[in-house]
């Protein structure tokens, strides 16, 4: 499975100058769950949301290299031998597109099919042919059987919009076609074009729909495999990675130090068979100003060494919203 890494784009400090950084790799699925993240920790509803979503020692690193006020944005690159050269971006979901991120095949397959069924309007029509024409241009279908009359490079417009006419008026046609969709690239590729047009619909109707529901989008998060604890360690790690190409090209010092409140804040006792914190979190001078990484932990009641470092292999999944005891 390719490898895909979260990048930031914004003014090196004390330099007229924009570069990027990378701050996460994983697979495009998990990133974009990262990305879309609605929920416990704060929502990642735009880019200030996500940097707020980074814990405080990532922010930390990212602040000594990046002069953010004067302006951020995220992206997605494909990974590659030199991540700063690549070419392959993609915009990164928020919590807004969650719905793209968390709809599954079948569900997929229903929407699809509901652009052949939108009723007889003409305007509604002509957004489902002007939507497949962009379909096709995602699919590779000179690899089907219907690649004669569906190709997706046709340069005759009568032509491509007889082909349009016979997909738009064939659910069966269409759902053989869907089978072409197998890699969660394409699938991202066909679902955000389909949320696109989605809306040009319910614009004419007044109305605001859904690839998938709430509650689905809410049980598909619980399901996420990397745990909140894990992203941020991992991007410390990635950051921490750039230290020498900084001081080479800005002669820029990264700030690896980490804040941490207290220990002592983070024990916890037994009672009732159940680990608690020994201090009241409103006793907390400085709590509405910690990252809601830090709050989490305080909350689920983490506990750290003597060195203030928190012992990580005490959890399981965060979303499962459970500890080892």
């Amino acid at each position: 499975m390719d490898k895909y890494v979260l990048m930031l784009k914004a003014t090196v400090k004390e330099k007229d100058v924009v570069d990027v950084l990378p701050i996460y790799e994983d697979d495009l699925k998990h990133i974009d769950c990262y990305t879309s993240y609605n929920g416990d920790f704060g929502s990642c509803y735009d880019s200030n949301g996500l940097f707020n979503s980074f814990s405080d020692e990532v922010k930390q690193k990212i602040n000594s290299l990046f002069d953010m006020e004067k302006g951020f944005t995220f992206f997605i690159r494909k990974k590659c031998d030199n991540i700063r050269l690549g070419r392959t971006n993609l915009d990164v979901l928020y919590a807004k597109n969650s719905d793209i991120v968390h709809c599954n095949d079948i569900e997929l397959k229903n929407n699809l099919s509901s652009m052949c069924l939108i009723g007889k309007e003409e305007d509604e029509r002509k957004i489902a042919k002007e939507f497949f024409s962009n379909f096709f241009r995602i699919i590779d279908l000179n690899k089907s059987k219907y690649g004669d009359f569906c190709d997706y490079v046709d340069n005759n417009a009568n032509e491509n919009e007889r082909r349009v006419n016979k997909i738009v008026n064939s659910v069966d046609l269409l759902e053989k076609l869907s089978s072409y969709i197998n890699t969660y690239e394409d699938q991202r590729k066909v679902l955000c074009l389909l949320k696109e047009y989605k809306m040009k619909i319910d614009d004419l109707n007044y109305t605001h729909t859904w690839l998938t529901s709430r509650e689905n989008i809410r049980k598909r998060q619980k399901k996420y495999k990397r745990s909140y604890i894990f992203v941020c360690t991992r991007m410390s790690s990635i950051i921490e990675g750039e230290r020498n190409y900084f001081k080479k090209n800005y002669n820029i010092e990264l700030q690896s130090k980490k804040d941490v409140i207290t220990p002592k804040v983070y024990k916890y006792k037994e009672i009732s068979d159940k680990r608690v914190l020994n201090k009241a979190l409103e006793d907390l001078e400085d709590y509405e100003s910690l990252s809601p990484f830090d709050k989490y932990m305080l909350q689920e009641g983490v506990p750290y060494n003597d060195n203030g470092d928190p012992l990580y292999d005490q959890f399981d999944d965060y979303n499962d919203g459970k500890r080892k005891i």
